[in-house]
């Protein structure tokens, strides 16, 4: 993992509070702040809040993107590729939520990312 240039990247997202270089905890973080980002999207997605709903579906892009740069494919090819296609899954349900204006696009991307990364305990929190 490109440590330096996530972190940096991660230090812009209002989250510095990571003081511990642990990578997993890192991409833990970087993806808690994609989905309440995605969240915010999704529930100002028919409003006329766009300035919100603009500057999140922006940040949730660059949070993805930081993502799916700091994969490091040369120590674990196939785990990063899967990884690399959950990330693709959801910038492509995000720009289709926000083009269909349709909050269940969006959603999708949500369930499956808080599913993967945090198990049943936060999808079931969810409603």
């Amino acid at each position: 993992m490109h440590f330096n240039k996530a972190k940096n990247i991660y230090k812009k997202t209002d989250l510095s509070d990571v003081k511990n270089h642990d990578n997993v905890k890192l991409v833990k973080k970087v993806v808690q702040e994609l989905i309440r980002s995605m969240n915010i999207v999704s529930e100002n997605i028919n409003t006329k809040n766009y300035q919100i709903k603009n500057k999140h579906f922006s940040k949730s892009l660059v949070l993805i993107y930081t993502l799916q740069t700091s994969l490091d494919f040369e120590k674990a090819e196939k785990f990063c590729a899967h990884l690399f296609q959950i990330y693709e899954f959801c910038r492509k349900k995000l720009i289709d939520g926000m083009t269909k204006r349709t909050a269940e696009e969006i959603n999708k991307a949500i369930f499956w990312l808080e599913e993967i990364f945090f198990g049943n305990v936060r999808a079931e929190n969810r409603g």
